[in-house]
């Protein structure tokens, strides 16, 4: 075995790596569910990357080998997940009623009308608006 192996044992396989402090090749494939009951009874979940231990410095290849059985079989779960993910997702779509708004036409001359008077109203509201006022 090479010098810089002893000292340095990483894979070169994307997703393996060597972690010093167990000294085991290590990878974080798939996920798990840790359930939490609070005090006041309530349940949270969530979920948490799963972390498998291949093997000490001295068995690369075998950590190599296990991790791709691993990784694997995580790719089928995955898929099978995703399809029926897929399915559930289709089904919700088919049965989904859609609201459509209710639109109104601009009355456009009546719009323009409007703005173009809008300062002759105002000046002759605006003195009445000063009598209710002081009334108070």
């Amino acid at each position: 075995m090479p010098l810089i192996e002893v000292m340095c044992p990483w894979s070169a396989v994307p997703g393996i790596r060597w972690h010093k402090p167990s000294e085991n090749y290590i990878a974080e494939i798939g996920y798990h569910k840790i359930n939490h009951i609070g005090a006041d009874g309530s349940i949270t979940t969530k979920r948490v990357r799963t972390t498998h231990y291949f093997g000490d410095r001295h068995r690369r290849e075998e950590a190599e080998a296990k991790f791709a059985i691993i990784k694997k079989d995580w790719e089928h779960c995955v898929a099978d997940q995703r399809a029926a993910y897929e399915a559930e997702n289709a089904e919700r779509k088919a049965h989904t009623v859609t609201k459509t708004r209710k639109t109104y036409a601009q009355d456009w001359p009546n719009y323009n009308a409007a703005q173009v008077n809008e300062k002759r109203h105002f000046r002759n509201y605006l003195p009445s608006c000063a009598k209710v006022s002081t009334r108070r």
